[in-house]
């Protein structure tokens, strides 16, 4: 996965998730626990979310203490240009 190879990882879940139908019942606690995890992935996502705006101020107060306010200037005018009037 580090080297971007998406296609084996896909392929694995896919074959995977068809066993664990096929399972039946003994299949079902993985099933349950593949549900949970889900849950627990939303909400470590939400997390990320709700930290995400520190992180970009952070960004920025870098960026302009290295570069200087001038650099608020060229965001500035990229933002206008991406909201039309």
């Amino acid at each position: 996965m580090a080297r971007g190879d998406m296609l084996q990882i896909v392929a694995f879940s896919v074959f995977f998730a068809l066993a664990v139908i096929a399972a039946g019942d003994v299949g079902r606690p993985i099933l349950l626990w593949c549900e949970a995890l889900t849950q627990v992935m939303f909400k470590f996502a939400g997390l990320v979310m709700k930290a995400a705006p520190l992180g970009v101020g952070a960004a920025v107060a870098v960026t302009v203490g290295h570069q200087g306010l001038g650099v608020l200037w060229n965001l500035g005018k990229l933002v206008l240009t991406r909201y039309p009037a």
